[in-house]
């Protein structure tokens, strides 16, 4: 028994040197493995998607008529359902004296704004230098806004009810594209006195006897006629009732048929 013990004596005492040898050759181990460079496994990187503003709503073009002598009574007239209407009276150097630029851009302007409201009337645009027919059967001269309250179709056997029109002046100089477009929003032509005249296209003493077209290509003509081819008709028309009201030369007061003057005694 204690022959046994002393035999494995010598043995544990070196298991237990053995013991810190392994642990300082694991901790050596660990401080070489914290040397070496560790490599780095790349992250997938997700693909970010940049912000987009929202696309601003689009607005379709308003729409404008261009009026004629031959169109204007079919796109005027009565339908299902009423019709509101803001009509630009434009020209050109003969019509307008060269002085509707300034109301040309401020329209082209307020349309935009006629565009973005749901409400606003249905748009047309008379040119007097290249209708000028119809601005003498309407009797209206540029710049000038025609608003027009077309009414709904009458029923069979009912009267025909009036058209009222109501003309705004524009000033050549100062006009803008709100200003234009107030004549809408703000109700501007209901200020404006309503057209009371004969040559009303569709309520007119004209329209009612179906010469407006008639009397418009008469004052049409006359317009065409150049100043001095006017002056020169005045000139003579004055002229040969002048002479018809003297006389010819040496004729007495009796006239041709007079008898002459008895002789003195």
């Amino acid at each position: 028994m204690h022959l046994s013990t002393l035999i494995l004596l010598p043995a544990l005492a070196a298991a237990q040197e053995q013991v810190p040898l392994a642990e300082r050759l694991q901790g050596w181990f660990n401080q070489a493995k914290e040397l070496l460079p560790t490599p780095k496994i790349p992250q997938a990187t997700v693909p970010v998607t940049p912000h987009t503003p929202p696309k601003a709503a689009v607005v379709k073009p308003k729409t404008v008529t261009q009026f004629n002598p031959e169109n204007w009574k079919d796109i005027l007239a009565p339908q299902s359902t009423p019709q509101e209407w803001l009509i630009y009276v434009t020209g050109g150097n003969k019509t307008c004296f060269g002085q509707c630029a300034q109301a040309n851009r401020a329209w082209k302007e307020a349309q935009n704004q006629f565009a973005a409201d749901s409400q606003s009337p249905n748009l047309g645009r008379l040119n007097c230098e290249a209708q000028g027919l119809l601005c003498s059967i309407w009797s209206v001269s540029p710049p000038m806004l025609w608003h027009i309250q077309v009414p709904s179709a009458p029923s069979i056997g009912e009267e025909k009810p009036p058209v009222p029109i109501h003309p705004f002046r524009l000033n050549t100089t100062t006009v803008t594209a709100d200003e234009i477009y107030k004549v809408h929003s703000e109700k501007l032509w209901e200020k404006e006195p309503e057209l009371q005249t004969m040559f009303h296209p569709f309520n007119g003493l004209a329209a009612e006897y179906r010469i407006n077209e008639f009397v418009g290509l008469i004052v049409y003509c006359l317009s065409m006629i150049p100043s001095w081819a006017m002056m020169v008709g005045i000139s003579f028309l004055s002229r040969t009732m002048m002479s018809r009201r003297v006389g010819r030369p040496g004729q007495g007061p009796g006239g041709p048929g007079g008898a002459a003057p008895a002789p003195a005694q």
